[in-house]
């Protein structure tokens, strides 16, 4: 197996820090939270806390499921 060449970190901050603000959110939340499209768009207000700077949100594969964090 080829492993693929991992991009620089400070051009990756460079490129997230020139985005628009809310593209920026978006840039952040796929590389941080792994989400994708759907998953920033199912967001719900009560998921975040500002506060306490956190976001909680049950997998969506597995939401029914009674013991999925």
């Amino acid at each position: 197996p080829k492993e693929k060449p991992k991009p620089v970190l400070a051009d990756v901050r460079d490129f997230i820090a020139g985005l628009p603000e809310r593209l920026r959110l978006y840039a952040l939340l796929a590389a941080n939270c792994g989400m994708n499209n759907v998953d920033i768009g199912k967001l719900e207000p009560r998921q975040i806390d500002l506060a306490a700077k956190t976001l909680t949100r049950k997998r969506v594969k597995t939401a029914s499921w009674k013991d999925v964090p």
